[in-house]
């Protein structure tokens, strides 16, 4: 008679050795991992698989088997639960560090105390429209109201937005069509303060903006550059809440100049008043913030000038996603001019400090308190109790950001601070300027005719410093801030 050979070790043996398979293809997926740390799990893999298969070999030693069995099921279970977060983690770190469309908001305005309740209200009445100033994104609006309507949307062209604005208020439209961003421009008018709670938001349009192609490099003869261990990053925060993917002034303006080699991280913050030329403005100046109005692409292309520097990669939230990223990693714990000692912030507290610019420095004063919190958020990021959640707080991040930083750039950031754990020196520096009054490029574009905004006139040395240290970093030179 044949000895009957035991099933279940065997399907024991083959489910070990497929979960672990693939666990082992998730670790090496997500690439997160130092090379003597893989070797050592896939070791540890190999000899838990071994033990196992042993334990559950043979049924009828009642005892060992049933340690098997239990030693497996926990095993197993650790073995999914590990897949599925590195799966997870790469999977959303993937989606983030892919570039999505931006849009523009436009919005159909009416006035306070208008009874209208829908665009069926007032589509018997031409829409009043800027004639020339974001025509394209206004044109784009009135058609998809005339699809929904059913019918061609009829519009009337002012010349310039005061004119536009005066026109609604004082019951001349019924309606008009604008990008919010420019009603806002046209509060920090005295003419026009307040305006924002004269009007009302009767519907608001998402507009996709077409993809900027990318920018074939010249051919080049020149010999091969020795490796850059730098590589910098600009954060822009926008001044809205709610979908970051949408066009709008950027408050925070800060490159962030990483060196792997010195491990040294250079912030350079550069007031949002800023009068300075814009990529798209034929050399004439605006104030840095209203350069988010136009895309990411314009603010990242401006500050590139200003430096004289070309930045690699960009990181933009809003101020949604700066209070969910603060409040993930647990606060942040942060020194702060004004306040005594340091302070542990949430999200929402870290934010209301980050927009205060009551200090006795105004706006330079508030650029200082911001490298402060970035710097904390650094730190917090960085910690050993971070990494060891780090899937968790992509989790809780996703969607409250924008970047194209690439995800091997991360997985390779990841993995040297798990094996080195380098000490990193973070040096904060922030430009400053006089105050001004003048008229930007793009209140002249809106209105044709002379808007005086304050602006605040760079200080050359400070530039000039900003774009000696950025250059050092890139010969991997240590740096050190300039004296005040």
């Amino acid at each position: 008679m044949k000895k009957r050979i035991p099933i279940l070790p065997i399907i024991i043996s083959l489910l070990l050795l497929v979960l672990t398979a693939a666990f082992a293809a998730a670790v090496l997926r997500a690439g997160l991992l130092p090379t003597a740390w893989t070797v050592l799990l896939f070791a540890a893999l190999a000899l838990a698989d071994a033990l196992l298969i042993f334990l559950c070999a043979k049924p009828g030693k009642k005892l060992r088997f049933a340690a098997g069995v239990v030693l497996t099921l926990l095993f197993v279970l650790g073995v999914c639960c590990g897949s599925a977060a590195l799966n997870r983690t790469v999977n959303t770190l993937k989606s983030i560090t892919s570039t999505s469309p931006q849009y523009s908001r436009v919005c159909v305005y009416v006035r306070a105390e208008d009874p209208a309740q829908s665009i069926e209200d007032v589509a018997g009445e031409p829409f009043g429209i800027l004639s020339a100033a974001d025509r394209e994104n206004t044109d784009q609006a009135l058609g998809q109201i005339g699809t929904a309507l059913g019918l061609t949307a009829e519009s009337r062209e002012f010349s310039g937005i005061s004119e536009l604005v005066n026109a609604l208020l004082e019951g001349e439209l019924r309606s008009m069509i604008l990008n919010p961003e420019y009603l806002s421009l046209m509060e920090e008018l005295e003419a026009f303060s307040g305006v924002s709670q004269r009007v009302r938001v009767l519907t608001e349009l998402r507009i996709q903006q077409p993809e900027q192609p990318e920018p074939t490099p010249a051919p080049s003869e020149e010999p091969e550059a020795a490796e850059d261990h730098c590589f910098s990053v600009y954060i822009s925060g926008i001044d809205t809440y709610g979908d970051v993917s949408m066009k709008s002034r950027s408050d925070v303006n800060i490159i962030v100049n990483v060196n792997t080699e010195t491990h040294q991280i250079l912030m350079v913050t550069t007031p949002r008043d800023y009068y300075v030329p814009l990529t798209i403005s034929e050399g004439k100046r605006d104030k840095l913030t209203h350069a988010g109005i136009y895309g990411i692409d314009v603010s990242k292309g401006t500050l590139e000038m200003l430096y004289e520097t070309d930045i690699d990669y960009y990181f933009r939230l809003n101020f949604t996603g700066f209070v969910k990223i603060i409040d993930a990693i647990g606060g942040i714990d942060a020194e702060l001019d004004g306040f005594d000692g340091v302070r542990h912030l949430n999200g929402e507290e870290a934010l209301q400090r980050a927009r205060d610019r009551s200090g006795s420095g105004g706006d330079n004063w508030r650029g200082k308190n911001q490298l402060r919190i970035i710097q904390a958020a650094i730190n917090k990021v960085l910690s050993p109790a971070i990494l060891s959640s780090f899937s968790d707080v992509l989790k809780a991040t996703e969607g409250s950001f924008e970047t194209d930083v690439p995800y091997e750039l991360i997985a390779e950031l990841v993995r040297n601070q798990l094996a080195e754990n380098p000490q990193w020196e973070i040096l904060r520096y922030n430009v400053t300027g006089t105050g001004d009054s003048e008229i930007p490029f793009t209140t002249m574009l809106l209105d044709g005719k002379p808007m005086y905004l304050y602006v605040m006139w760079p200080n050359e040395d400070d530039v000039a410093a900003g774009i000696e240290m950025m250059q050092a970093m890139h010969r991997d030179e240590v740096i050190s801030l300039p004296s005040a």
